[in-house]
């Protein structure tokens, strides 16, 4: 007590801080404590959520109604943008000709190859942009020449984005057969060949016993809808087609990358890579390659030297045990993509292709 009449200030000084020590704590405990009880009403609420979504839309006509009116908006934004995309394609060619087509073929591919050859970039033996039978004889379907040669053009338009990138090489290189090239290929509503009918499955009937009623049929109509709606891709066909072909490259790290987005960003093609695996070039480090190896010496300019007459500067011997890694290595990546080809819009006037079926 003598010490706090003698130190007024000080004990006056230290009660306040006190205080405020404990009114500080009050208020971070009653803080805290609202924080834990809105962090699990939040865990509550996003948990609820979660089961919501992952439930099936009761069986109702309000419900039917609802759905069939989000469908409708859906489907609208869906056509307005297959309208803009078929705009920003390139339209495929009237009236071009089988002749045209392989001219077209001989001049681009090695246009091509004298590319490949100037930006030191290895292509495949034979490298033919994927249209190697088509050089061996092979005749080229009518119906199909004008969607061929806008994915030749399409794929001539892949190997200059790797040339740009500084891709080191494609080492192999396969292109899928697109429906209009197959014997069996038919357009869109086309009236099968005589002696074969199409086959007609009988509707199913109800259980016997019970009577298909109103409420029956929406439930079966709406389960039906949500069936569909776990794979999107289910009606992609009606808006899009395509083609698809794979190619394996080797480079660093710096051309891939370079790769991978002019892909993305290309402005003459729609290119979908659906598939790349991106693997190092060796599979084990250096050091297991060359075990042993470190320390070593070799040879360095000495700091400070200066050249001599025959432009030689003086060496020194340093003692190196490390060796980068990163970012010295080649990789290889193999890239599945498949040339979008967008149905409708303006594209539709000149690409009867487009409009049928794949």
């Amino acid at each position: 007590m003598e010490w706090i009449k003698e130190n007024r200030f000080y004990a006056g000084y230290a009660l306040v801080i006190l205080v405020g020590v404990l009114a500080l704590g009050f208020w971070v405990f009653k803080g805290r404590g609202a924080y834990d009880v809105a962090l699990q009403e939040f865990k509550d609420t996003q948990r609820n959520v979660g089961l919501l979504s992952a439930e099936k839309v009761f069986p109702s006509q309000k419900n039917l109604t609802e759905k069939e009116a989000r469908v409708s908006r859906y489907a609208s934004a869906v056509d307005a943008l297959q309208l803009q995309a078929g705009k920003l394609q390139r339209d495929l060619k009237d009236g071009y000709t089988e002749q045209q087509f392989r001219n077209l073929r001989n001049t681009d591919t090695k246009a091509v190859l004298d590319l490949a050859a100037k930006n030191n970039m290895e292509l495949p033996k034979e490298f033919a942009l994927g249209f190697n039978s088509y050089n061996q004889g092979v005749g080229v379907p009518p119906h199909a020449v004008a969607i061929l040669e806008w994915e030749f053009d399409a794929i001539k338009r892949f190997v200059e984005i790797a040339v740009e990138s500084g891709v080191e090489s494609i080492d192999e290189f396969k292109r899928d057969m697109i429906p209009q090239e197959r014997k069996d290929w038919k357009p869109v509503g086309e009236v099968p060949p005589k002696g074969r009918k199409p086959v007609r499955r009988p509707p199913r009937k109800p259980p016997v016993g019970r009577k298909r009623g109103r409420g029956n049929a929406l439930a079966a109509e709406l389960l039906h809808q949500l069936e569909n709606e776990g794979n999107p891709m289910m009606t992609a066909s009606s808006v899009m087609s395509t083609y698809r072909f794979t190619s394996k490259v080797t480079g660093s790290y710096e051309s891939l990358t370079a790769l991978l987005n002019k892909i993305a960003s290309d402005e003459n093609f729609f290119m979908w890579l659906r598939r790349v695996r991106i693997e190092n070039q060796l599979k084990v480090s250096p050091q297991m390659v060359t075990e042993g190896a470190f320390p070593k010496m070799i040879k360095v300019p000495k700091p400070g030297a200066v050249a001599n007459n025959n432009g030689e500067l003086e060496e020194v011997d340093i003692e190196v045990d490390a060796e980068v890694i990163f970012g010295n290595e080649k990789m290889k990546a193999v890239l599945v993509i498949d040339l979008v080809r967008f149905k409708g819009g303006s594209s539709g006037q000149s690409g009867s292709p487009d409009k049928t079926s794949s």
